[in-house]
């Protein structure tokens, strides 16, 4: 399965694979200039993480652990989005699929290539790489966007919320950015084979060095 809800009955699977979307989807990243970010700047808003503490997302993303994010996320009443294996974990008392609006993601490994090759359809696996950008940037392929703006996505410095990290988790996190990095420069070059439209709001991110710049209201 790909996108997936549980009713308390029964699991079924979620049509949100579409072709030919008009609209633009915005991603937002949990950056320092994500607390900059414009809400009101139109378009479907997929938040990641922690990012929906500063931003209202239309559709939350997270594929960490789910105890990882904080009690404040249930009162959020759009849809939730956590890895598929993380369905039945406890959570306050109760398992994640029972949070209201809670959906799951099939994730497996898979790189560049699958995010554009895999078959767009009801039963698609999205692609896993260790990161909750790529399995985001690949659900907004799967549902049809082809406008794509990033914001708090910089690639560089602290987290939006300052958080202090421990000496290895802070070189995790520089690894996890070179990756995430690389994976971009490659993902602007095969979405404008594509004709896929990205832009940048955050000028202090490092995405300037080669997606363009989208400044203003």
């Amino acid at each position: 399965m790909a996108i997936w809800t549980h009713t308390g009955t029964e699991v079924v699977k979620v049509p949100w694979h579409r072709v030919g979307r008009t609209d633009r989807a915005i991603l937002y990243g949990c950056g320092p200039s994500l607390n900059e970010a414009k809400q009101q700047k139109p378009g479907t808003r997929f938040v990641q993480n922690h990012g929906y503490k500063v931003v209202r997302p239309d559709y939350w993303i997270g594929m960490d652990q789910p105890e990882a994010f904080g009690a404040d996320l249930l009162t959020f009443p759009g849809p939730k989005i956590f890895r598929g294996n993380f369905s039945r974990k406890p959570l306050l008392g109760q398992e994640v699929f029972e949070l209201p609006n809670s959906f799951f993601m099939d994730v497996e490994p898979g790189d560049l290539r699958d995010v554009f090759q895999r078959q767009r359809d009801i039963d698609t696996k999205f692609v896993w790489a260790k990161n909750t950008m790529v399995s985001a940037l690949h659900l907004i392929i799967w549902m049809g966007f082809r406008d794509i703006l990033f914001f708090g996505i910089d690639l560089q410095g602290p987290y939006f919320d300052n958080r202090e990290l421990e000496h290895k988790q802070e070189d995790s996190v520089r690894t996890l950015l070179g990756q995430e990095l690389q994976f971009l420069e490659q993902f602007t070059v095969t979405c404008r084979i594509a004709g896929i439209k990205l832009r940048n709001g955050s000028p202090k991110s490092k995405l300037t060095e080669f997606m363009e710049l989208e400044e203003g209201d």
